[in-house]
């Protein structure tokens, strides 16, 4: 089977190449759902060490971000952790703002995102984190369709998917009622538990976050992504 990954390239001079012990974390979700702030908070943590980042040069609007594990970290957490993480921020495929041709657009440029990466290594895990923003009620924002469509942009022969999901329910302090967030939250979860493969795809493993990422969390933020270790070491 072909090999999808190996390089995440910037500007013309900065490239670097992903290792077969790498984690890549894809942050996907509707337009506002708060990834890029998610892939910013997570990579302050202080368990981690940025050492790499930067801009597909058609694309602006994916955008990859390696960071390394610090060795106390790594301790912590089992030596069966990868030590380097890569964080790539998805444009937004599905959503009631991006339809039609914009939507057709995203998907393009994450297409041209991944066939440009060489085809000589594969990271050992791969895995997704799905945002959705409490603001943006569930009901209008499909999951199943925004995971489709950003499915869709991987080829048939990708060796490995990131069928590992875990879902995060963000939100910001004092927007809305806990009353609201709460009968959102429990729609988003819905959704979730309803998923389907993706055609010709692997079924999703799905965990949900227990409580609502609230914006600017760093540590919140990074729980999530132990989550996400946790399933994709399952």
């Amino acid at each position: 089977m072909g090999k999808l990954w190996s390089w995440i390239r910037g500007h013309r001079d900065l490239a670097f190449q992903l290792d077969d012990n790498d984690i890549v974390v894809f942050v996907v979700g509707p337009s506002g759902s708060g990834k890029s702030k998610f892939v910013e908070q997570a990579t302050e943590s202080s368990d981690l060490i940025k050492v790499g980042t930067g801009l597909q040069p058609c694309t602006t609007t994916v955008r990859a971000i390696r960071c390394e594990l610090t060795e106390g970290a790594r301790a912590a957490l089992g030596t069966e952790v990868p030590k380097n993480i890569v964080f790539v921020d998805t444009p937004s495929f599905h959503t009631q703002a991006r339809a039609g041709r914009n939507s057709e657009a995203a998907e393009k440029e994450m297409k041209g995102w991944l066939k440009s990466s060489k085809s000589k290594s594969n990271p050992s895990l791969v895995g997704t984190i799905y945002m959705h923003r409490v603001e943006t009620d569930p009901r209008y924002e499909s999951v199943q369709q925004h995971l489709d469509a950003f499915t869709h942009t991987f080829p048939k022969d990708c060796v490995p998917f990131p069928q590992r999901l875990h879902a995060v329910f963000s939100h910001y302090d004092g927007v809305l009622p806990p009353q609201t967030i709460e009968l959102r939250r429990e729609t988003f979860e819905e959704q979730l538990r309803a998923l389907h493969p993706s055609l010709g795809k692997p079924k999703w493993d799905t965990s949900f976050h227990p409580i609502p990422f609230r914006v600017g969390d760093s540590e919140a933020a990074w729980q999530a992504v132990m989550k996400l270790f946790s399933r994709t070491q399952s």
